[in-house]
C-alpha cells in the first residue's frame, strides 16, 4: 500500500476523504473540535504543542459509512496528534500513511509507538519494524471492503465505542445485513 503525501500542517485531510465518499462534515463539528482542542493542548506521541490535530481513531468517515455517525463528535473516539512538517504523527501514527485507513490498534498502539520510536521522526517512524508490520495490515480503502468487512467494522464500533443515547436517538440506525444503502443513516451525527 501506498502512503500519501503529508498534507499541508493544519490542513483538514479528513474532510476531502469524507467529500470523495459524499459525506460531510457534522457542523457541530467544528465547536466539537475547538473545545476538544482547547482541553487537549499536546501531542500524545511526542507533547509537541504545533499543529494539533484531533485524530479520529475510528475514521469519521468510515462510522458514518456504517450509520455511526455519532462517533465523529463522540470524545472517546479523539486523540490529539500533531502535523508538523517532517513529523506528522497523525498520518505517519494515526493513519499509518494514508488518511484513508487507520490504526487498528487504537489509541494503545499510538500509544506505544510513541514511547517506543526513538525521536519520532519520519524516518525513525518508517524504519520501526512495529509500524512497518502495522502498516503492512492496515485496513484497505471502504471501496474495496466486503459487505462482510463492513459488517464486521460496524460490530467493532458497537463492541469497542457503544451508543450513548441523546434527546434525539435511542439508538444507531442499523447496519443491514443485505447491504441496501440508507442515506438519511449515512449523513446522522444523531445529536
Amino acid at each position: 500500500m501506498q502512503q500519501q503525501p503529508s498534507p499541508t500542517p493544519g490542513t483538514n485531510p479528513g474532510t476531502s476523504i469524507a467529500q470523495k465518499y459524499g459525506l460531510q462534515r457534522s457542523p457541530l463539528w467544528p465547536g466539537v473540535e475547538k473545545a476538544a482542542l482547547a482541553k487537549y493542548l499536546k501531542c500524545t506521541t511526542c507533547a509537541g504543542d504545533q499543529t494539533l490535530q484531533v485524530h479520529h481513531i475510528m475514521p469519521f468517515h468510515l462510522c458514518h459509512l456504517v450509520y455511526r455517525g455519532d462517533l465523529e463528535l463522540d470524545e472517546r473516539n479523539f486523540i490529539p496528534l500533531c502535523e508538523e512538517s517532517g513529523n506528522n504523527h497523525h498520518l505517519l501514527l494515526g493513519h499509518l500513511g494514508s488518511f484513508e485507513s487507520y490504526n487498528q490498534g487504537g489509541r494503545e498502539s499510538i500509544l506505544t509507538l510513541g514511547k517506543s520510536i526513538p525521536g519520532l521522526s519520519e524516518e525513525a517512524i518508517k524504519a520501526d519494524k512495529a509500524w512497518i508490520q502495522l502498516m503492512g495490515s492496515r485496513p484497505k480503502p471502504w471501496e474495496q471492503w466486503s459487505h462482510a468487512e463492513k459488517l464486521a467494522f460496524r460490530q467493532i464500533l458497537d463492541t469497542t465505542l457503544p451508543f450513548i443515547p441523546t434527546a434525539k436517538a435511542s439508538a444507531p440506525y442499523p447496519f443491514l445485513d443485505d447491504g441496501t444503502p440508507n442515506p438519511q443513516a449515512v449523513t446522522t451525527t444523531y445529536h
